[in-house]
């Protein structure tokens, strides 16, 4: 019941500012092909959730919060912590792939034929060794980009508090990690479906468009109000 409650009551905000929501997300989606407005945009739009969670008024300026003030810098400074991360994770990749090769080619040198059986398992355990790189810090920054914005704290403190909320509340957190992800992945879908069934190319991308419009909001929302709840914001 109460990720029936969380759902419901996310999907009451996207529906009650949906055309404010809409023209954001396209906003967005537009913007971010551009380096220097993705991140505040991105600010923006999770400003306009919060405002969304509180119920106050929406406008579609709101999008662009994240260019006023301080925020702009706020924003790059959060876009590059996680280029930092997205870098870190490529170079453990590379890393370890360099480990898998050295491996491969002291056991050839060494006249050591290994089995195929060996072979798949040191490739699953090397693909193991990244997804855990990746997806455990990720994880616990669950609820870094809502707290940034919500509370306006430095990147430390966001993630500090993400982490705590995460361990606190574990089965919770998996949970909305699932329904997040379930929820985009369904926005998205039907245009992977397109491409492998051929569909024309117009009627994809229109696919794509209204798909993203639905679920992109939504899977936000309910991120947001979960943040909301566990860090007792009022």
């Amino acid at each position: 019941m109460e990720y029936v409650n969380l759902l419901r009551n996310s999907l009451k905000t996207v529906l009650r500012n949906f055309v404010a929501y809409g023209i954001a997300t396209i906003i967005l989606s537009i913007g971010s092909t551009l380096v220097v407005t993705a991140p505040p945009l991105l600010y923006g739009y999770i400003s306009m959730l919060v405002k969304g969670t509180r119920q106050e008024k929406i406008n579609v300026n709101d999008i662009f919060d994240g260019f006023r003030s301080g925020n702009f810098a706020r924003s790059w400074k959060y876009m590059l912590f996680v280029m930092i991360i997205v870098l870190l994770f490529i170079c453990a990749l590379i890393l370890l792939i360099i480990v898998g090769f050295i491996t491969f080619a002291l056991a050839s040198a060494a006249g050591i034929t290994l089995s195929e059986s060996v072979s798949i398992a040191i490739v699953t355990v090397i693909f193991l060794i990244v997804i855990s790189i990746v997806l455990i810090p990720v994880f616990f920054m669950l609820y870094m980009l809502p707290l940034y914005v919500i509370k306006e704290y430095d990147i430390t403190e966001a993630i500090l508090e993400s982490t705590k909320i995460v361990r606190q509340n574990m089965i919770s957190s998996v949970m909305i990690s699932l329904l997040v992800g379930i929820v985009s992945l369904i926005g998205v879908l039907p245009y992977y479906a397109g491409l492998f069934i051929g569909w024309p190319a117009v009627f994809n991308f229109l696919i794509y468009t209204v798909g993203v419009l639905l679920t992109m909001p939504f899977s936000q929302q309910v991120l947001v109000n979960k943040t909301f709840e566990l860090a007792s914001i009022p």
